[in-house]
């Protein structure tokens, strides 16, 4: 299973190479879980990445017909078109591992964030929290999903990263600003909404590495019961 996901593509495509990416996106899920909660404590509007959420909602609000198309993009039929759509590229694309990401993390993350986050950081008195945005937790799942499932680690695809960092990250503040100008949250829920998109989708990652190890680990050793030439196979890999 681990050479399914991880291995005639390990050079080119690979979500996760080696431990040590499981390691960095399972650091970086952490690291967004713990700026969420310190945000969700405070009454920041969030610096920087909340002046061009702002100014995003700004003008989207001044086109009539470019905020009903991204209000029909971000809504929950736009998400899960959007999924599929990006399952089908990976599967075409013989990405395995991303076709699985593109579903599992936004789901994940919303889940995680109707769930937990806005029961969590409920202020006192509410049983449930508007923050984090769940629209906006889906849209960015969505655009983290892209990245981290499709983004390349050699050094032969590397200058392909740049562009689809700069996609995926417009398509993610474009997200957070839509469900700003369309009035359901304010800039500061969408800001959450964000980092709870990347802890959700860290998290479906590191899942599917440790999974994919595990079971790779499993069918290895049935193999070496039933087939002890598979040994000096596996040594050659």
């Amino acid at each position: 299973m681990e050479r399914l996901f991880f291995g005639p593509w390990r050079r080119r495509t690979a979500l996760l190479p080696s431990g040590f990416w499981a390691f960095i996106l399972t650091a970086i899920g952490i690291g967004s879980a713990m700026a969420l909660v310190l945000f969700g404590r405070t009454d920041g509007a969030g610096g920087p990445p909340g002046r061009i959420v702002s100014r995003l909602a700004g003008w989207l609000e001044q086109d009539d017909g470019l905020l009903a198309l991204s209000d029909a993009v971000v809504s929950r039929q736009g998400i899960a078109g959007g999924m599929v759509a990006l399952a089908l590229l990976a599967t075409a694309l013989r990405r395995w591992e991303a076709a699985l990401l593109a579903c599992a993390g936004p789901l994940l993350a919303v889940q995680v964030t109707e769930r937990l986050w806005k029961n969590l950081l409920a202020p006192e008195g509410l049983a449930r929290s508007p923050f984090p945005s769940g629209h906006a937790t889906a849209a960015v799942a969505l655009c983290f999903a892209l990245f981290v499932g499709l983004s390349p680690q050699a050094r032969r695809y590397a200058w392909t990263i740049v562009p689809l960092a700069v996609m995926t990250t417009g398509g993610a503040l474009l997200g957070m600003a839509t469900v700003v100008a369309n009035g359901t949250h304010d800039v500061r829920d969408a800001l959450g909404g964000g980092l709870a998109a990347v802890f959700g989708v860290a998290l479906a990652a590191s899942l599917i590495w440790i999974c994919a190890t595990a079971l790779d680990r499993r069918l290895r050793s049935l193999q070496r019961v039933h087939d002890p030439s598979a040994d000096a196979a596996t040594a050659e890999d």
